[in-house]
C-alpha cells in the first residue's frame, strides 16, 4: 500500500459493462491498484456499479431495468480517476467489497481503541457507581466491577457477535385493521456496543434494544407504564428520507401503535430530533398531559422542533383514547396540558441520549434520576453494563432451557 494512495477521494467516477475479455484482464490486474478509496467515493462508486448491474450496463435511462445473471455484476468495471490529468484506474465490482470490508475493519479497530481508552478513564478512584435500583443497577457493583464485565464481553468476541438478543411478541395492525401477532427479534452486536461505549451520540440501534429490555422489565412488575420504541416514534416525525410525516399518515401509523398500549395510564418514548439530539417525553393518558424532557442546557420550549414533537405526542395520545372510547371525550374536546423537565442537564454534546435513557428508566420504575450533568460517563457505563449483563443473564436462561429439553 503506498502511504501517498490510503484512503483517497477520487475526482472522477465512471461504471460501465465490459466484455468478458476486459473484465478478466482487470480482475487479473487488480493487485497493482495499490490505493483504498475513501468512504465517501466507495459509497459513490458501489452505488454507480450497482446501477450499471441492474441495467445490464444501459446507460440509457429509457431501457428497462431487467433481471441480471450473476455473471453480469463481473463484467461491470468502475474508473476511477484519482487526479487531474492522470488516466484511469480501472477496478472489478469485487475490488468494492473488498475496500468496504476494509474500511469496516479500520472502524471496528478505531472504536476498539478508543472505547478501551475511555473504560480507562473510568477507572480512577472516587468515582462513584449509580444507585442500586429494580433496573439499571438490580445487583450492586462497584465502577471497577462495571468496567471488567463489559470488557469481558468485548474483548475477545468479533464485532459480529451478539451480545444481547431478545425475542418479543409484537402486535400487528394493518392498514385495512386487521390485527394479528408476529414474533420480532432484536439483538445488539459487539461492534453496537463498541459504537455507544465512547463518549459519542447514541444510535438508536442501541436505544431500541435498551428500551426494548425495559419494557420487558416493566412486563414483569405490572407497570403502567408503555414503552414506545423510538423507531415507532420516529415514524410520526419522519420518513426515512427527512421529510415531514403527513398528518393522515401519522394518524394511521398512530392507530397501529394505540393497540400495543393496553391499559396502561402513561407512553414513554425518545425523540430523536434530526438524528442530532435526543428528547424523551411521557404522554399521560390519564391526565391529557404530556410530560417533555430535554438535556439541553440551551433548550427552547418554543423551538419548532420541539413544538412539531408535542403535537405528534399528543396525536398519539388522542389516538390511544379515540381506540379506548368509554368515558373519555373525543379528540376535538380534549386539552393537553404540558410540562417540561429541566433536569439533569447534559454537560456536553453527546450525552443527551444517556440521560434520556436515564429518565425513560426512572419513569418505569418510579424513581428520579440519579445522575446530573458531570456524571455522563458513569451513566453510559451504567447502560452499558445493563446490556451486557442482561445478555449473559439471557443466554443463561437459553442454555438452562435446552438443557430441560435434551433431559
Amino acid at each position: 500500500m503506498r502511504p501517498a494512495e490510503w484512503d483517497v477521494a477520487a475526482s472522477a467516477i465512471m461504471t460501465r459493462f465490459a466484455s468478458q475479455r476486459e473484465a478478466k484482464e482487470v480482475v487479473r490486474l487488480q493487485d497493482d491498484n495499490c490505493f483504498l478509496l475513501s468512504a465517501a467515493a466507495l459509497a459513490a462508486a458501489s452505488i454507480a456499479a450497482d446501477g450499471t448491474a441492474r441495467a445490464n450496463g444501459s446507460a440509457d435511462p429509457t431501457v428497462p431495468v431487467v433481471e441480471t445473471m450473476p455473471t453480469d455484476e463481473a463484467r461491470v468495471v468502475i474508473d476511477v480517476v484519482l487526479a487531474a490529468g492522470a488516466g484511469p484506474r480501472r477496478l472489478p465490482h469485487a475490488a468494492l467489497r473488498d475496500m468496504l470490508a476494509v474500511h469496516l475493519c479500520n472502524r471496528d479497530f478505531l472504536f476498539a481503541l478508543q472505547s478501551k481508552s475511555w473504560l480507562n478513564t473510568l477507572l480512577v478512584p472516587d468515582i462513584l457507581a449509580p444507585l442500586a435500583d429494580s433496573f439499571l443497577m438490580p445487583i450492586a457493583a462497584d465502577v471497577p466491577d462495571m468496567v471488567a464485565t463489559v470488557r469481558s464481553a468485548l474483548g475477545p468476541a468479533l464485532p459480529s457477535d451478539t451480545v444481547w438478543e431478545r425475542k418479543v411478541t409484537e402486535l400487528v395492525i394493518g392498514s385495512s385493521g386487521s390485527s394479528d401477532v408476529r414474533d420480532v427479534t432484536y439483538r445488539l452486536s459487539v461492534r453496537e456496543l463498541l459504537d455507544v461505549a465512547r463518549p459519542v451520540w447514541m444510535q438508536c440501534s442501541f436505544i431500541d434494544c435498551f428500551l426494548v429490555e425495559l419494557a420487558r422489565s416493566g412486563l414483569d412488575w405490572n407497570s403502567s407504564v408503555h414503552v414506545l420504541l423510538c423507531d415507532k416514534f420516529t415514524a410520526l416525525l419522519r420518513t426515512p428520507q427527512g421529510h415531514s410525516v403527513q398528518l393522515s399518515a401519522a394518524h394511521e401509523l398512530a392507530q397501529r401503535w394505540a393497540y400495543g398500549v393496553g391499559s396502561c395510564q402513561s407512553v414513554v418514548t425518545l425523540v430523536n430530533h434530526g438524528n442530532k439530539h435526543w428528547c424523551a417525553a411521557r404522554v399521560w393518558l390519564d391526565k391529557c398531559t404530556v410530560e417533555f424532557y430535554d438535556p439541553s442546557p440551551s433548550r427552547d420550549e418554543e423551538d419548532a422542533t420541539t413544538r412539531f414533537s408535542m403535537s405528534r405526542l399528543k396525536l398519539l395520545g388522542n389516538v390511544i383514547l379515540d381506540t379506548r372510547g368509554g368515558s373519555h371525550a373525543p379528540a376535538a374536546g380534549r386539552v393537553w396540558g404540558e410540562t417540561y423537565v429541566k433536569s439533569p442537564t447534559q454537560a456536553d454534546m453527546v450525552s443527551c441520549g444517556a440521560f434520556c435513557l436515564q429518565f425513560v428508566a426512572s419513569v418505569v420504575v418510579g424513581s428520579s434520576p440519579d445522575l446530573g450533568g458531570d456524571e455522563a460517563d458513569v451513566l453510559r457505563l451504567a447502560l452499558v453494563h445493563k446490556m451486557v449483563h442482561a445478555g449473559g443473564l439471557l443466554r443463561e436462561q437459553g442454555r438452562g432451557a435446552a438443557m430441560m429439553v435434551t433431559e
